[in-house]
């Protein structure tokens, strides 16, 4: 089964990522995983660490002369940043204690990772040791990971579509739309404007809304809708529970930073629809010899499998627990009542969670694919594709 790991810290060394069981032959292009790292860098309210590091992928191994090998593959990006905090983060004993225990922290911030993981891994004295590991820099190495997996999924005509669909109490038209077209249409130029947009002509509403935000030291949330074009049929299972291919994908989704909802298709909203009105119609093309569905409220997924038609799934991120004007917390060794500590973040970061979606879904989809049409390399995989596709045809 295709697998990956990610190691490092925020303001560690560099970040690697492992990836074994990738199929051998692939065409790996290092500058299309660099464009999705410097996409996931940008976007409107994005904070000073983004004019510190330039992320680049560097490939370590299980690739020779621009192939995959079959191999483990490691990525390593570097932590420009590491310059700054090398007396602090060095994995050797700090010398300098002194500025040890001036950059300690014991001090949690609310909505963060920092009490439970302090109690969970007795870092109380330093909660340093949590922060830096549950940061979302660590989204990074992930991004480069699903970059690799969308390129062998883009092999055989797969797409991956993620833009913003609100910001804070602003929620746009193409949050609820189902014109596909449309959609797909303003996708086409959503590197054109900061905030990923489908729809520009929100652009600056909504900078002027995040200005506002910002001023009063705040941050924002806001929801992402990611679109995946052309899956083939019956990836997934109804089978067990763990092959359910809607299960995976929002468990991936989920395991963001900040993500705490998801929908698929029309999600929550099934509460108030009746069978008649939620489920799918399904009709049979005969000139492209496919079933094909009237709407999309299961959002291309049924029975826990791929149904043949657009994935869709909403993602809704909560704001960035690290303020500029921090809350009311607990100090870990006195246990008296203190501000959270503040740490250099970013006002909104949903314009990035859009990049990140598209490629944390992309390894989701590409571990089910080759569970379906084989792992070892690309030729065989490419031949059991190719004769599903006729069996379908044929039926």
């Amino acid at each position: 089964m295709l697998e990956y790991v990610t190691a490092g810290e925020s303001h560690g060394e560099g970040l690697t990522a492992v990836i074994w069981n990738y199929p051998a032959g692939v065409s790996i292009d290092l500058d299309a995983i660099n464009r999705q790292l410097q996409l996931r860098q940008t976007g409107y309210g994005r904070g000073g660490r983004m004019k510190i590091e330039k992320d680049k992928a560097v490939i370590k191994s299980g690739v020779r002369s621009g192939y995959s090998l079959g191999s483990p593959i490691t990525i390593y990006i570097v932590n420009k940043d590491y310059a700054n905090w090398q007396k602090i983060m060095n994995p050797e004993k700090v010398e300098d204690q002194a500025l040890y225990e001036e950059k300690k922290i014991q001090t949690s911030r609310p909505g963060h990772a920092d009490l439970a993981g302090a109690l969970k891994y007795h870092h109380t004295d330093d909660i340093r040791n949590v922060l830096e590991r549950s940061s979302a820099r660590e989204t990074a190495a992930r991004t480069a990971v699903g970059a690799l997996c969308r390129q062998f999924l883009e092999s055989f005509g797969m797409k991956f579509y993620a833009f913003v669909t609100g910001i804070g109490e602003k929620v746009l038209s193409s949050s609820f739309t189902d014109d596909y077209e449309s959609l797909l249409k303003g996708y086409e130029h959503i590197n054109e404007n900061e905030l990923r947009l489908v729809e520009p002509d929100q652009e600056e509403p909504l900078k002027a809304y995040l200005d506002k935000i910002k001023e009063a030291k705040n941050t924002a949330g806001g929801s992402v809708r990611l679109l995946i074009q052309n899956t083939p049929v019956g990836l997934g299972s109804y089978t067990h529970w763990e092959e359910r291919l809607d299960g995976a994908l929002t468990q991936l989704l989920m395991s963001i930073p900040a993500v705490k909802a998801i929908r698929v298709g029309t999600g929550i909203s099934n509460n108030s629809l009746l069978g008649k009105e939620m489920h799918d119609e399904i009709t049979y093309d005969r000139t492209q010899k496919s079933f094909k569905r009237k709407t999309n409220r299961a959002g291309g997924i049924e029975g826990g499998m791929s149904n043949g038609e657009i994935i869709d799934i909403q993602i809704v991120m909560k704001p960035i627990p690290t303020l500029m004007s921090p809350l009311r917390t607990v100090n870990m060794q006195t246990k008296k009542q203190a501000w959270a500590v503040k740490e250099r973040s970013d006002v909104c970061a949903v314009p990035a969670l859009s990049v990140v979606v598209e490629n944390v879904a992309a390894f989701v989809i590409m571990r089910f694919f080759l569970k379906k049409f084989g792992m070892d390399n690309i030729h065989e995989i490419k031949r059991a594709y190719h004769s599903y596709l006729k069996y379908l045809e044929d039926i």
